[in-house]
């Protein structure tokens, strides 16, 4: 299971005031099939709050006031799936000729 939550506080940067941003995420992820398969599943900011809110900018005593929707939702569903005979079991291998290794010393 996972689960993130971001926060970012208004702040002033030059002429601009802006609003806070948030995005919470959750996902999960299950072994399957003796742990030969694997699903996993993500929804990206639940709450459609990650973009920047209320921006202000007063210049020359004109005050503008605007917000941005960048959507950052999504969802992600992912199966993966290993083949082969999970039964062999390599501890270690050899290559090549192991006359030449030894003489090799």
């Amino acid at each position: 299971m996972q689960v993130d939550f971001s926060y970012t506080t208004p702040y002033k940067s030059g002429l601009y005031t802006t609003g806070y941003a948030s995005s919470l995420n959750i996902g999960f992820k299950q072994d399957l099939l003796n742990k030969t398969m694997q699903i996993a599943f993500l929804v990206n900011d639940v709450f459609n709050t990650s973009y920047l809110k209320d921006d202000v900018s007063i210049v020359n005593g004109v005050k503008q006031v605007y917000s941005q929707n960048e959507s950052n939702r999504f969802a992600r569903l992912s199966v993966v799936y290993n083949f082969g005979n999970k039964k062999i079991n390599v501890n270690q291998r050899d290559f090549g000729n192991q006359d030449e290794k030894n003489r090799a010393r």
